[in-house]
């Protein structure tokens, strides 16, 4: 069975909106307190990067140079339809705790293709649908953590203390 990780989606060009979960906060606050997007979708992210920009932006953080393993839109056309028929074919309800890893690659096949493949987490493709970006509506807003600033931040901290984060080493943050 092939399963849908780490790897890089097809040739790992296509951009999407990336945001830190720390920062989705001062983004919505901001957004809700302006009466501009009274009604209005907002498309938020810090930046949008590609697949192979964020191995680069990795291996410059770490110092090091991270495999680029990538995995075909057909692979992962494949890894769903083979999922959905063993869900499909299973006598256990689909959220069954032997039905884990088929929920997981289904479900992360289905996002791949969405993000990776037909860029659909694109501020392009937020303005085709209607949405205002956010950076549009507010130029001057500080921008959340990037991804470099992330980098750097696992490479140089113990993550139990990642502010914004409900985990820690010991597990959930109390």
């Amino acid at each position: 069975m092939i399963y849908i990780d780490h790897r890089i989606v097809g040739d790992g060009n296509q951009k999407f909106g990336l945001i830190d979960l720390a920062d989705i906060g001062k983004y919505v606050a901001q957004i809700v307190s302006d009466p501009r997007t009274l009604n209005k979708r907002v498309f938020a992210y810090t930046e949008a990067l590609s697949m192979n920009e964020m191995w680069d932006t990795m291996a410059k953080a770490s110092g090091e140079t991270p495999a680029k393993d990538y995995i075909s839109e057909a692979e992962v056309n494949q890894v769903i339809k083979e999922t959905r028929q063993r869900l499909d074919a299973s006598p256990k309800p689909v959220t069954h705790p032997d039905n884990i890893m088929d929920i997981a690659n289904y479900n992360m096949g289905q996002y791949r293709i969405s993000w990776c493949i037909r860029g659909d987490n694109t501020p392009e493709y937020a303005d085709y649908l209607g949405y205002v970006d956010f950076w549009n509506l507010f130029p001057n807003f500080p921008r959340g953590r990037s991804l470099t600033e992330f980098y750097q931040y696992v490479l140089g901290n113990d993550l139990s203390d990642l502010p914004g984060y409900p985990y820690t080493a010991a597990g959930v943050r109390k």
